[in-house]
Order: C-alpha cells, then structure tokens, then sequence
C-alpha cells in the first residue's frame, strides 16, 4: 500500500501569516497520526534579494525559509520541501498554484492543507482546478471516519 502524505503550505509572506502556517500544522498532528500519514511542510520562495525582485513586498516582514523549514521541523513536520524559482519571488496566486499544482501531480500526496486567508483561499482554489481535485473551503477540524 502508498504511503499516506498530508502536506500543508507554508505562507511565509509575514510572520502572522506563517504563524498561522504553524497553528494549521499541530491542529493537523493528531489527524496524522491517526490516519498513519507522513506530514511535509511545503515553502516557495525566492532566494533573490535584488531590488527587482523585491520591491512589491516589504521583505523584512518575511520569513526566511532557512528559519521557517527549522520552526516547521521544530513544530512536528517530518519533511520539509522547499521549491525556489525567481518567479517566486513576490507572492501571487496564480504563479503558487501552478507550482504547487506541478508538485501534486508528480507526487501525489493523500490531502493539501492551505491557511484559511484570501490568499490560501485562491491558491487551494486554483490548484485544485488544475488538479481536478476536490476542495473543501474553510475546514477548521480533520476527523479520520472508519469505513
């Protein structure tokens, strides 16, 4: 049998946004666990620091991948996976859907997890177009049926 993978997507434009990245992924630890799944943080980011690449987004609110794939692991994560591509490098939803849609047909995992914010919103919206996928909008507790 495939192993079962959740992944949750880190939204690492603020620190409030990607705390809330981290409350997404201990809320999702026990339905883990549960479900016998392996759990993977996904980061997209950019590496360039050029004023091109930056001057839409104030980067000093930002998290770094280096520090938020060490705070995913610290908080429960078993993998982290971070994709980087200039095209990253200011946030837009249509460029991290088709990214993260890429990853998930190539990959397969069992369930994608996204913040509950507009731009998770749009993101899960469009990749799960991409994917074919279901989507269930504005989930807040994951219960694990037998049957």
């Amino acid at each position: 049998m495939k192993s079962k993978s959740i992944w949750i997507l880190g939204d690492l434009r603020t620190q409030r946004y990607w705390h809330n990245s981290l409350r997404a992924l201990t809320k999702a630890l026990p339905f883990v666990q549960e479900a016998n799944a392996s759990l993977t943080m996904i980061l997209m980011s950019s590496r360039e620091t050029g004023k091109d690449a930056t001057e839409a987004i104030d980067v000093s609110t930002c998290m770094t991948v280096d520090m938020a794939a060490d705070e995913a692991i610290q908080h429960g994560a078993q993998t982290v996976c971070c994709l980087e591509h200039p095209d990253l490098s200011v946030p837009r939803s249509d460029i991290y859907a088709t990214a993260l849609s890429d990853m998930i047909k190539e990959t397969k995992p069992w369930l994608v997890l996204v913040c509950l914010n507009d731009f998770g919103r749009e993101v899960a919206a469009i990749c799960a177009q991409k994917c074919l996928a279901g989507m269930i909008a504005d989930c807040e507790e994951l219960v694990l049926m037998e049957g």
